[in-house]
């Protein structure tokens, strides 16, 4: 049935056959069915794990499920490698610039659609537990019950992050705090309590997301000095690419850093004690699927959001280029036969193909249809891994992209296959204009860079080609709209042109009514670039679109997606203060211009008070501005971490708003452009708050008119 399934898709997309939306035929005999799918979802992980899950005696869970017996993927590609955006991925199984989580923020992701909610529809038990959406503390309780909607169980830490230590638990029942019990410990607790609730004759699809290995790097308190990871090595594979010497290749974000500080590779100890409680986790997760008569039937996955770099060009403890793409995929399913013995399968998957692998398992399961298209963009590899690596899924590359930052903003492909027997070509496009070509074939480590070879002029031309189709994979035919505006204060005494793939064009900025300030134009659904002049005395201080999420913007050049019936709205902001809000602190006293800390929009100021007595109260003022030049409103919402003992309190105008600021619902009113507001917040100590200790309050306000935008305030209180 799950071979007739996947050659009937294949079919549909060969010949265009559409339908509602991607479905599966219920209706065939074939046994196993229906498995309990459990994903270990690890965070921040390269693939080439230099010792942290293949040693029995650190790993022992790790290694009898997924290393001695499991099918590995050998070529696994997290397309976005960044927390949120691959979440994204994995969740709606559609590329980046169809689900639009570009960036690490909650609000970016639509909850309406996704393998959860498709798995909870065909009648499983869907949980999602542990690390969620990155700063989800932003979420209202309105869109928090739309999040809860699509899950049986979500109960996942809040905040900008993951966490380790003394947060604060959403669920659907309410929300509470967890002091002292690490996360990875938690995640293990609430989905062995969450499977004993589910009746034995309800099937289970769980997330488990764990957010070690994630920076600050904290293991489980047992496992700190552990001796069995004392002897582990420093990363530096033989061959490979740490500390890369001569990086005259590569681009000039790479080229402008140092050489690490440490020679001999990157340090694995700190990374070895968080596997020994992620080991345990598994373990004790799996025992439990064990002793409920579940794991026969159970597929089971040890997969990793995003890779890690670990040193490699250079780079250290960072995820966001195309190198640090590869991610660990490893699954078993017992009762199928899948991962009797270890396999390797080589084929490049993706996240994207995780959920309609999961949709095809479950039978019943319709995964869309989405906002902008009917079906995922990821292919099931159900054929794939039945047939242990032989069959093939039909493509001949993958995509790689990473969005909104800076000059390194890219687009790439690695080729299958079907492409060229070897899995050759890994070809990356920066939006700066900057290209990378690397035969991983013959250099597996990606030292030196082809693009600009003469030899492999033909190879980069093709590859330039595919890529382009590629990037607007899943953007179905149709017309949306495009508007391009600058801001409604003239700031020269000029008029500036535009060009690009919308054409060339000129808006007014002198206050002459003889141009307009915005263009519209109705535009065939794609991938555009708008360029701007590159002369002075124009320079843009920012440019914020709304309606769409941009590729990038570098200087002089926005790109953005156009999907059909969208409206996509980009405003330069020339001069003048930006488009978002700004929160400035005193330690004492009203707000004062004169005061210490910064008066400009920032994303951070702290205050600090030291040997706070027990039992006072300590005031923090706050003063909120609208920076923009339309009326905004903003949501205050915070987060604390420290002894539970000190207590915030919020007041505006003397009225005490505590509950909404820390339910993330609390709504200034209205401002006019320029208009501030002023709020107070409190810190009280508590009986038991010890000496040495620190409490670090953070308070965010989000702009209501760009919701990207996210200030922060950062205030301390030690004793």
């Amino acid at each position: 049935m799950r071979r007739r399934v996947a050659a009937f898709a294949a079919a549909c997309l060969l010949f265009g056959v559409s339908g509602a939306a991607w479905a599966v035929d219920p209706t065939a005999d074939d046994t196993p069915s229906r498995p309990n799918i459990v994903v270990f979802y690890i965070d921040d992980v390269s693939p080439h794990d230099g010792g942290l899950w293949n040693d029995p005696a650190r790993t022992p869970n790790i290694h009898e499920h997924f290393v001695q017996r499991g099918l590995e993927f050998t070529n696994a590609i997290g397309e976005n490698p960044l927390c949120c955006p691959a979440r994204g991925n994995l969740l709606t199984g559609l590329h980046t610039h169809n689900n639009f989580v570009t960036e690490n923020d909650a609000l970016l992701f639509d909850p309406s659609e996704h393998i959860g909610q498709a798995m909870k529809d065909a009648g499983y038990a869907s949980m999602f537990i542990g690390k969620y959406l990155n700063r989800n503390s932003s979420l209202s309780a309105a869109q928090w019950l739309a999040h809860d909607a699509g899950w049986t169980h979500l109960d996942v830490t809040k905040g900008v992050n993951g966490s380790f230590m003394n947060f604060t638990v959403h669920t659907k029942e309410g929300n509470y705090r967890l002091p002292g019990v690490h996360s990875t410990q938690f995640v293990a607790d609430d989905a062995i309590a969450r499977f004993r609730q589910t009746p034995a004759e309800t099937s289970i699809f769980a997330i488990l997301s764990i957010y070690n290995l994630h920076a600050p790097n904290m293991p489980m308190v047992q496992d700190v000095g552990d001796p069995r990871c004392a002897s582990m090595p420093p990363y530096n594979p033989p061959g490979g690419n740490y500390n890369e010497a001569d990086v005259s290749d590569k681009p000039s974000g790479i080229q402008a850093m140092p050489l690490l500080p440490y020679p001999d590779g990157w340090p694995m100890v700190r990374y070895c004690e968080e596997m020994l409680g992620v080991d345990r986790a598994i373990g004790q997760v799996t025992d439990e699927l064990e002793a409920q008569g579940r794991l026969d039937n159970t597929l089971i996955i040890f997969h990793g959001d995003n890779g890690m770099a670990w040193g490699a060009h250079r780079i250290g403890q960072n995820k966001i280029w195309p190198y640090t793409t590869p991610v660990p995929l490893y699954m078993r399913w017992p009762a199928a036969g899948w991962g009797d013995t270890h396999t390797v399968i080589d084929e490049h998957v993706s996240n994207i193909d995780l959920a309609p692998t999961f949709c095809e398992l479950a039978e019943t399961c319709t995964l869309g249809p989405f906002a902008y298209q009917e079906r995922p963009d990821g292919v099931s590899l159900v054929e794939l891994a039945d047939s242990g690596g032989a069959a093939s899924l039909g493509r001949d590359a993958v995509l790689e992209a990473m969005y909104l930052h800076g000059g390194m903003s890219y687009t790439a492909l690695r080729t299958t296959a079907l492409y060229d027997a070897e899995n050759r070509w890994h070809y990356v496009e920066y939006t700066n204009g900057e290209r990378e070509l690397y035969d991983l074939v013959a250099d597996e480590w990606e030292l030196e860079n082809r693009a600009y070879d003469p030899a492999y002029a033909d190879v980069v031309a093709a590859l330039h080609d595919k890529l382009a189709v590629l990037r607007l994979e899943g953007i179905a035919e149709g017309t949306g709209t495009a508007r391009i505006a600058l801001d409604t204060t003239p700031n020269t005494g000029a008029d500036f042109s535009f060009d690009g793939e919308l054409g060339a064009f000129a808006l007014d900025d002198d206050g002459n009514a003889a141009l307009p300030a915005a263009r519209t134009w109705e535009v065939p659904a794609g991938r555009y670039q708008i360029t701007r002049p590159g002369v002075m005395p124009w320079v843009p201080v920012d440019i914020y679109c709304t309606g769409v999420h941009i590729s990038e913007v570098v200087i002089g050049r926005v790109t953005v997606y156009v999907h059909p019936g969208e409206t996509v709205s980009c405003t330069y902001t020339d001069g003048g203060p930006q488009p978002d809000a700004s929160i400035a602190l005193t330690i004492a006293g009203p707000y004062r211009k004169d005061n210490l800390y910064q008066v400009n929009p920032t994303t951070k100021q702290a205050a600090r008070r030291n040997h706070v007595r027990v039992g006072s109260s300590y005031d923090y003022q706050l003063r909120i501005q609208n920076d923009g030049r339309l009326p905004d409103s903003f949501a205050i919402s915070a987060e604390a971490t420290g002894p539970t003992t000190i207590q915030p309190s919020y007041f505006v105008g003397g009225v005490e708003v505590t509950a909404e600021v820390l339910a993330g619902t609390y709504a200034l009113p209205e401002l006019a452009p320029g208009a501030t507001a002023h709020m107070v917040v409190r810190l009280t100590i508590g009986q038991g708050t010890p000496y040495g200790s620190v409490y670090r309050l953070v308070i965010r306000s989000r702009s209501g008119h760009d919701p990207k935008i996210v200030d922060a305030v950062r205030a301390v209180a030690a004793r």
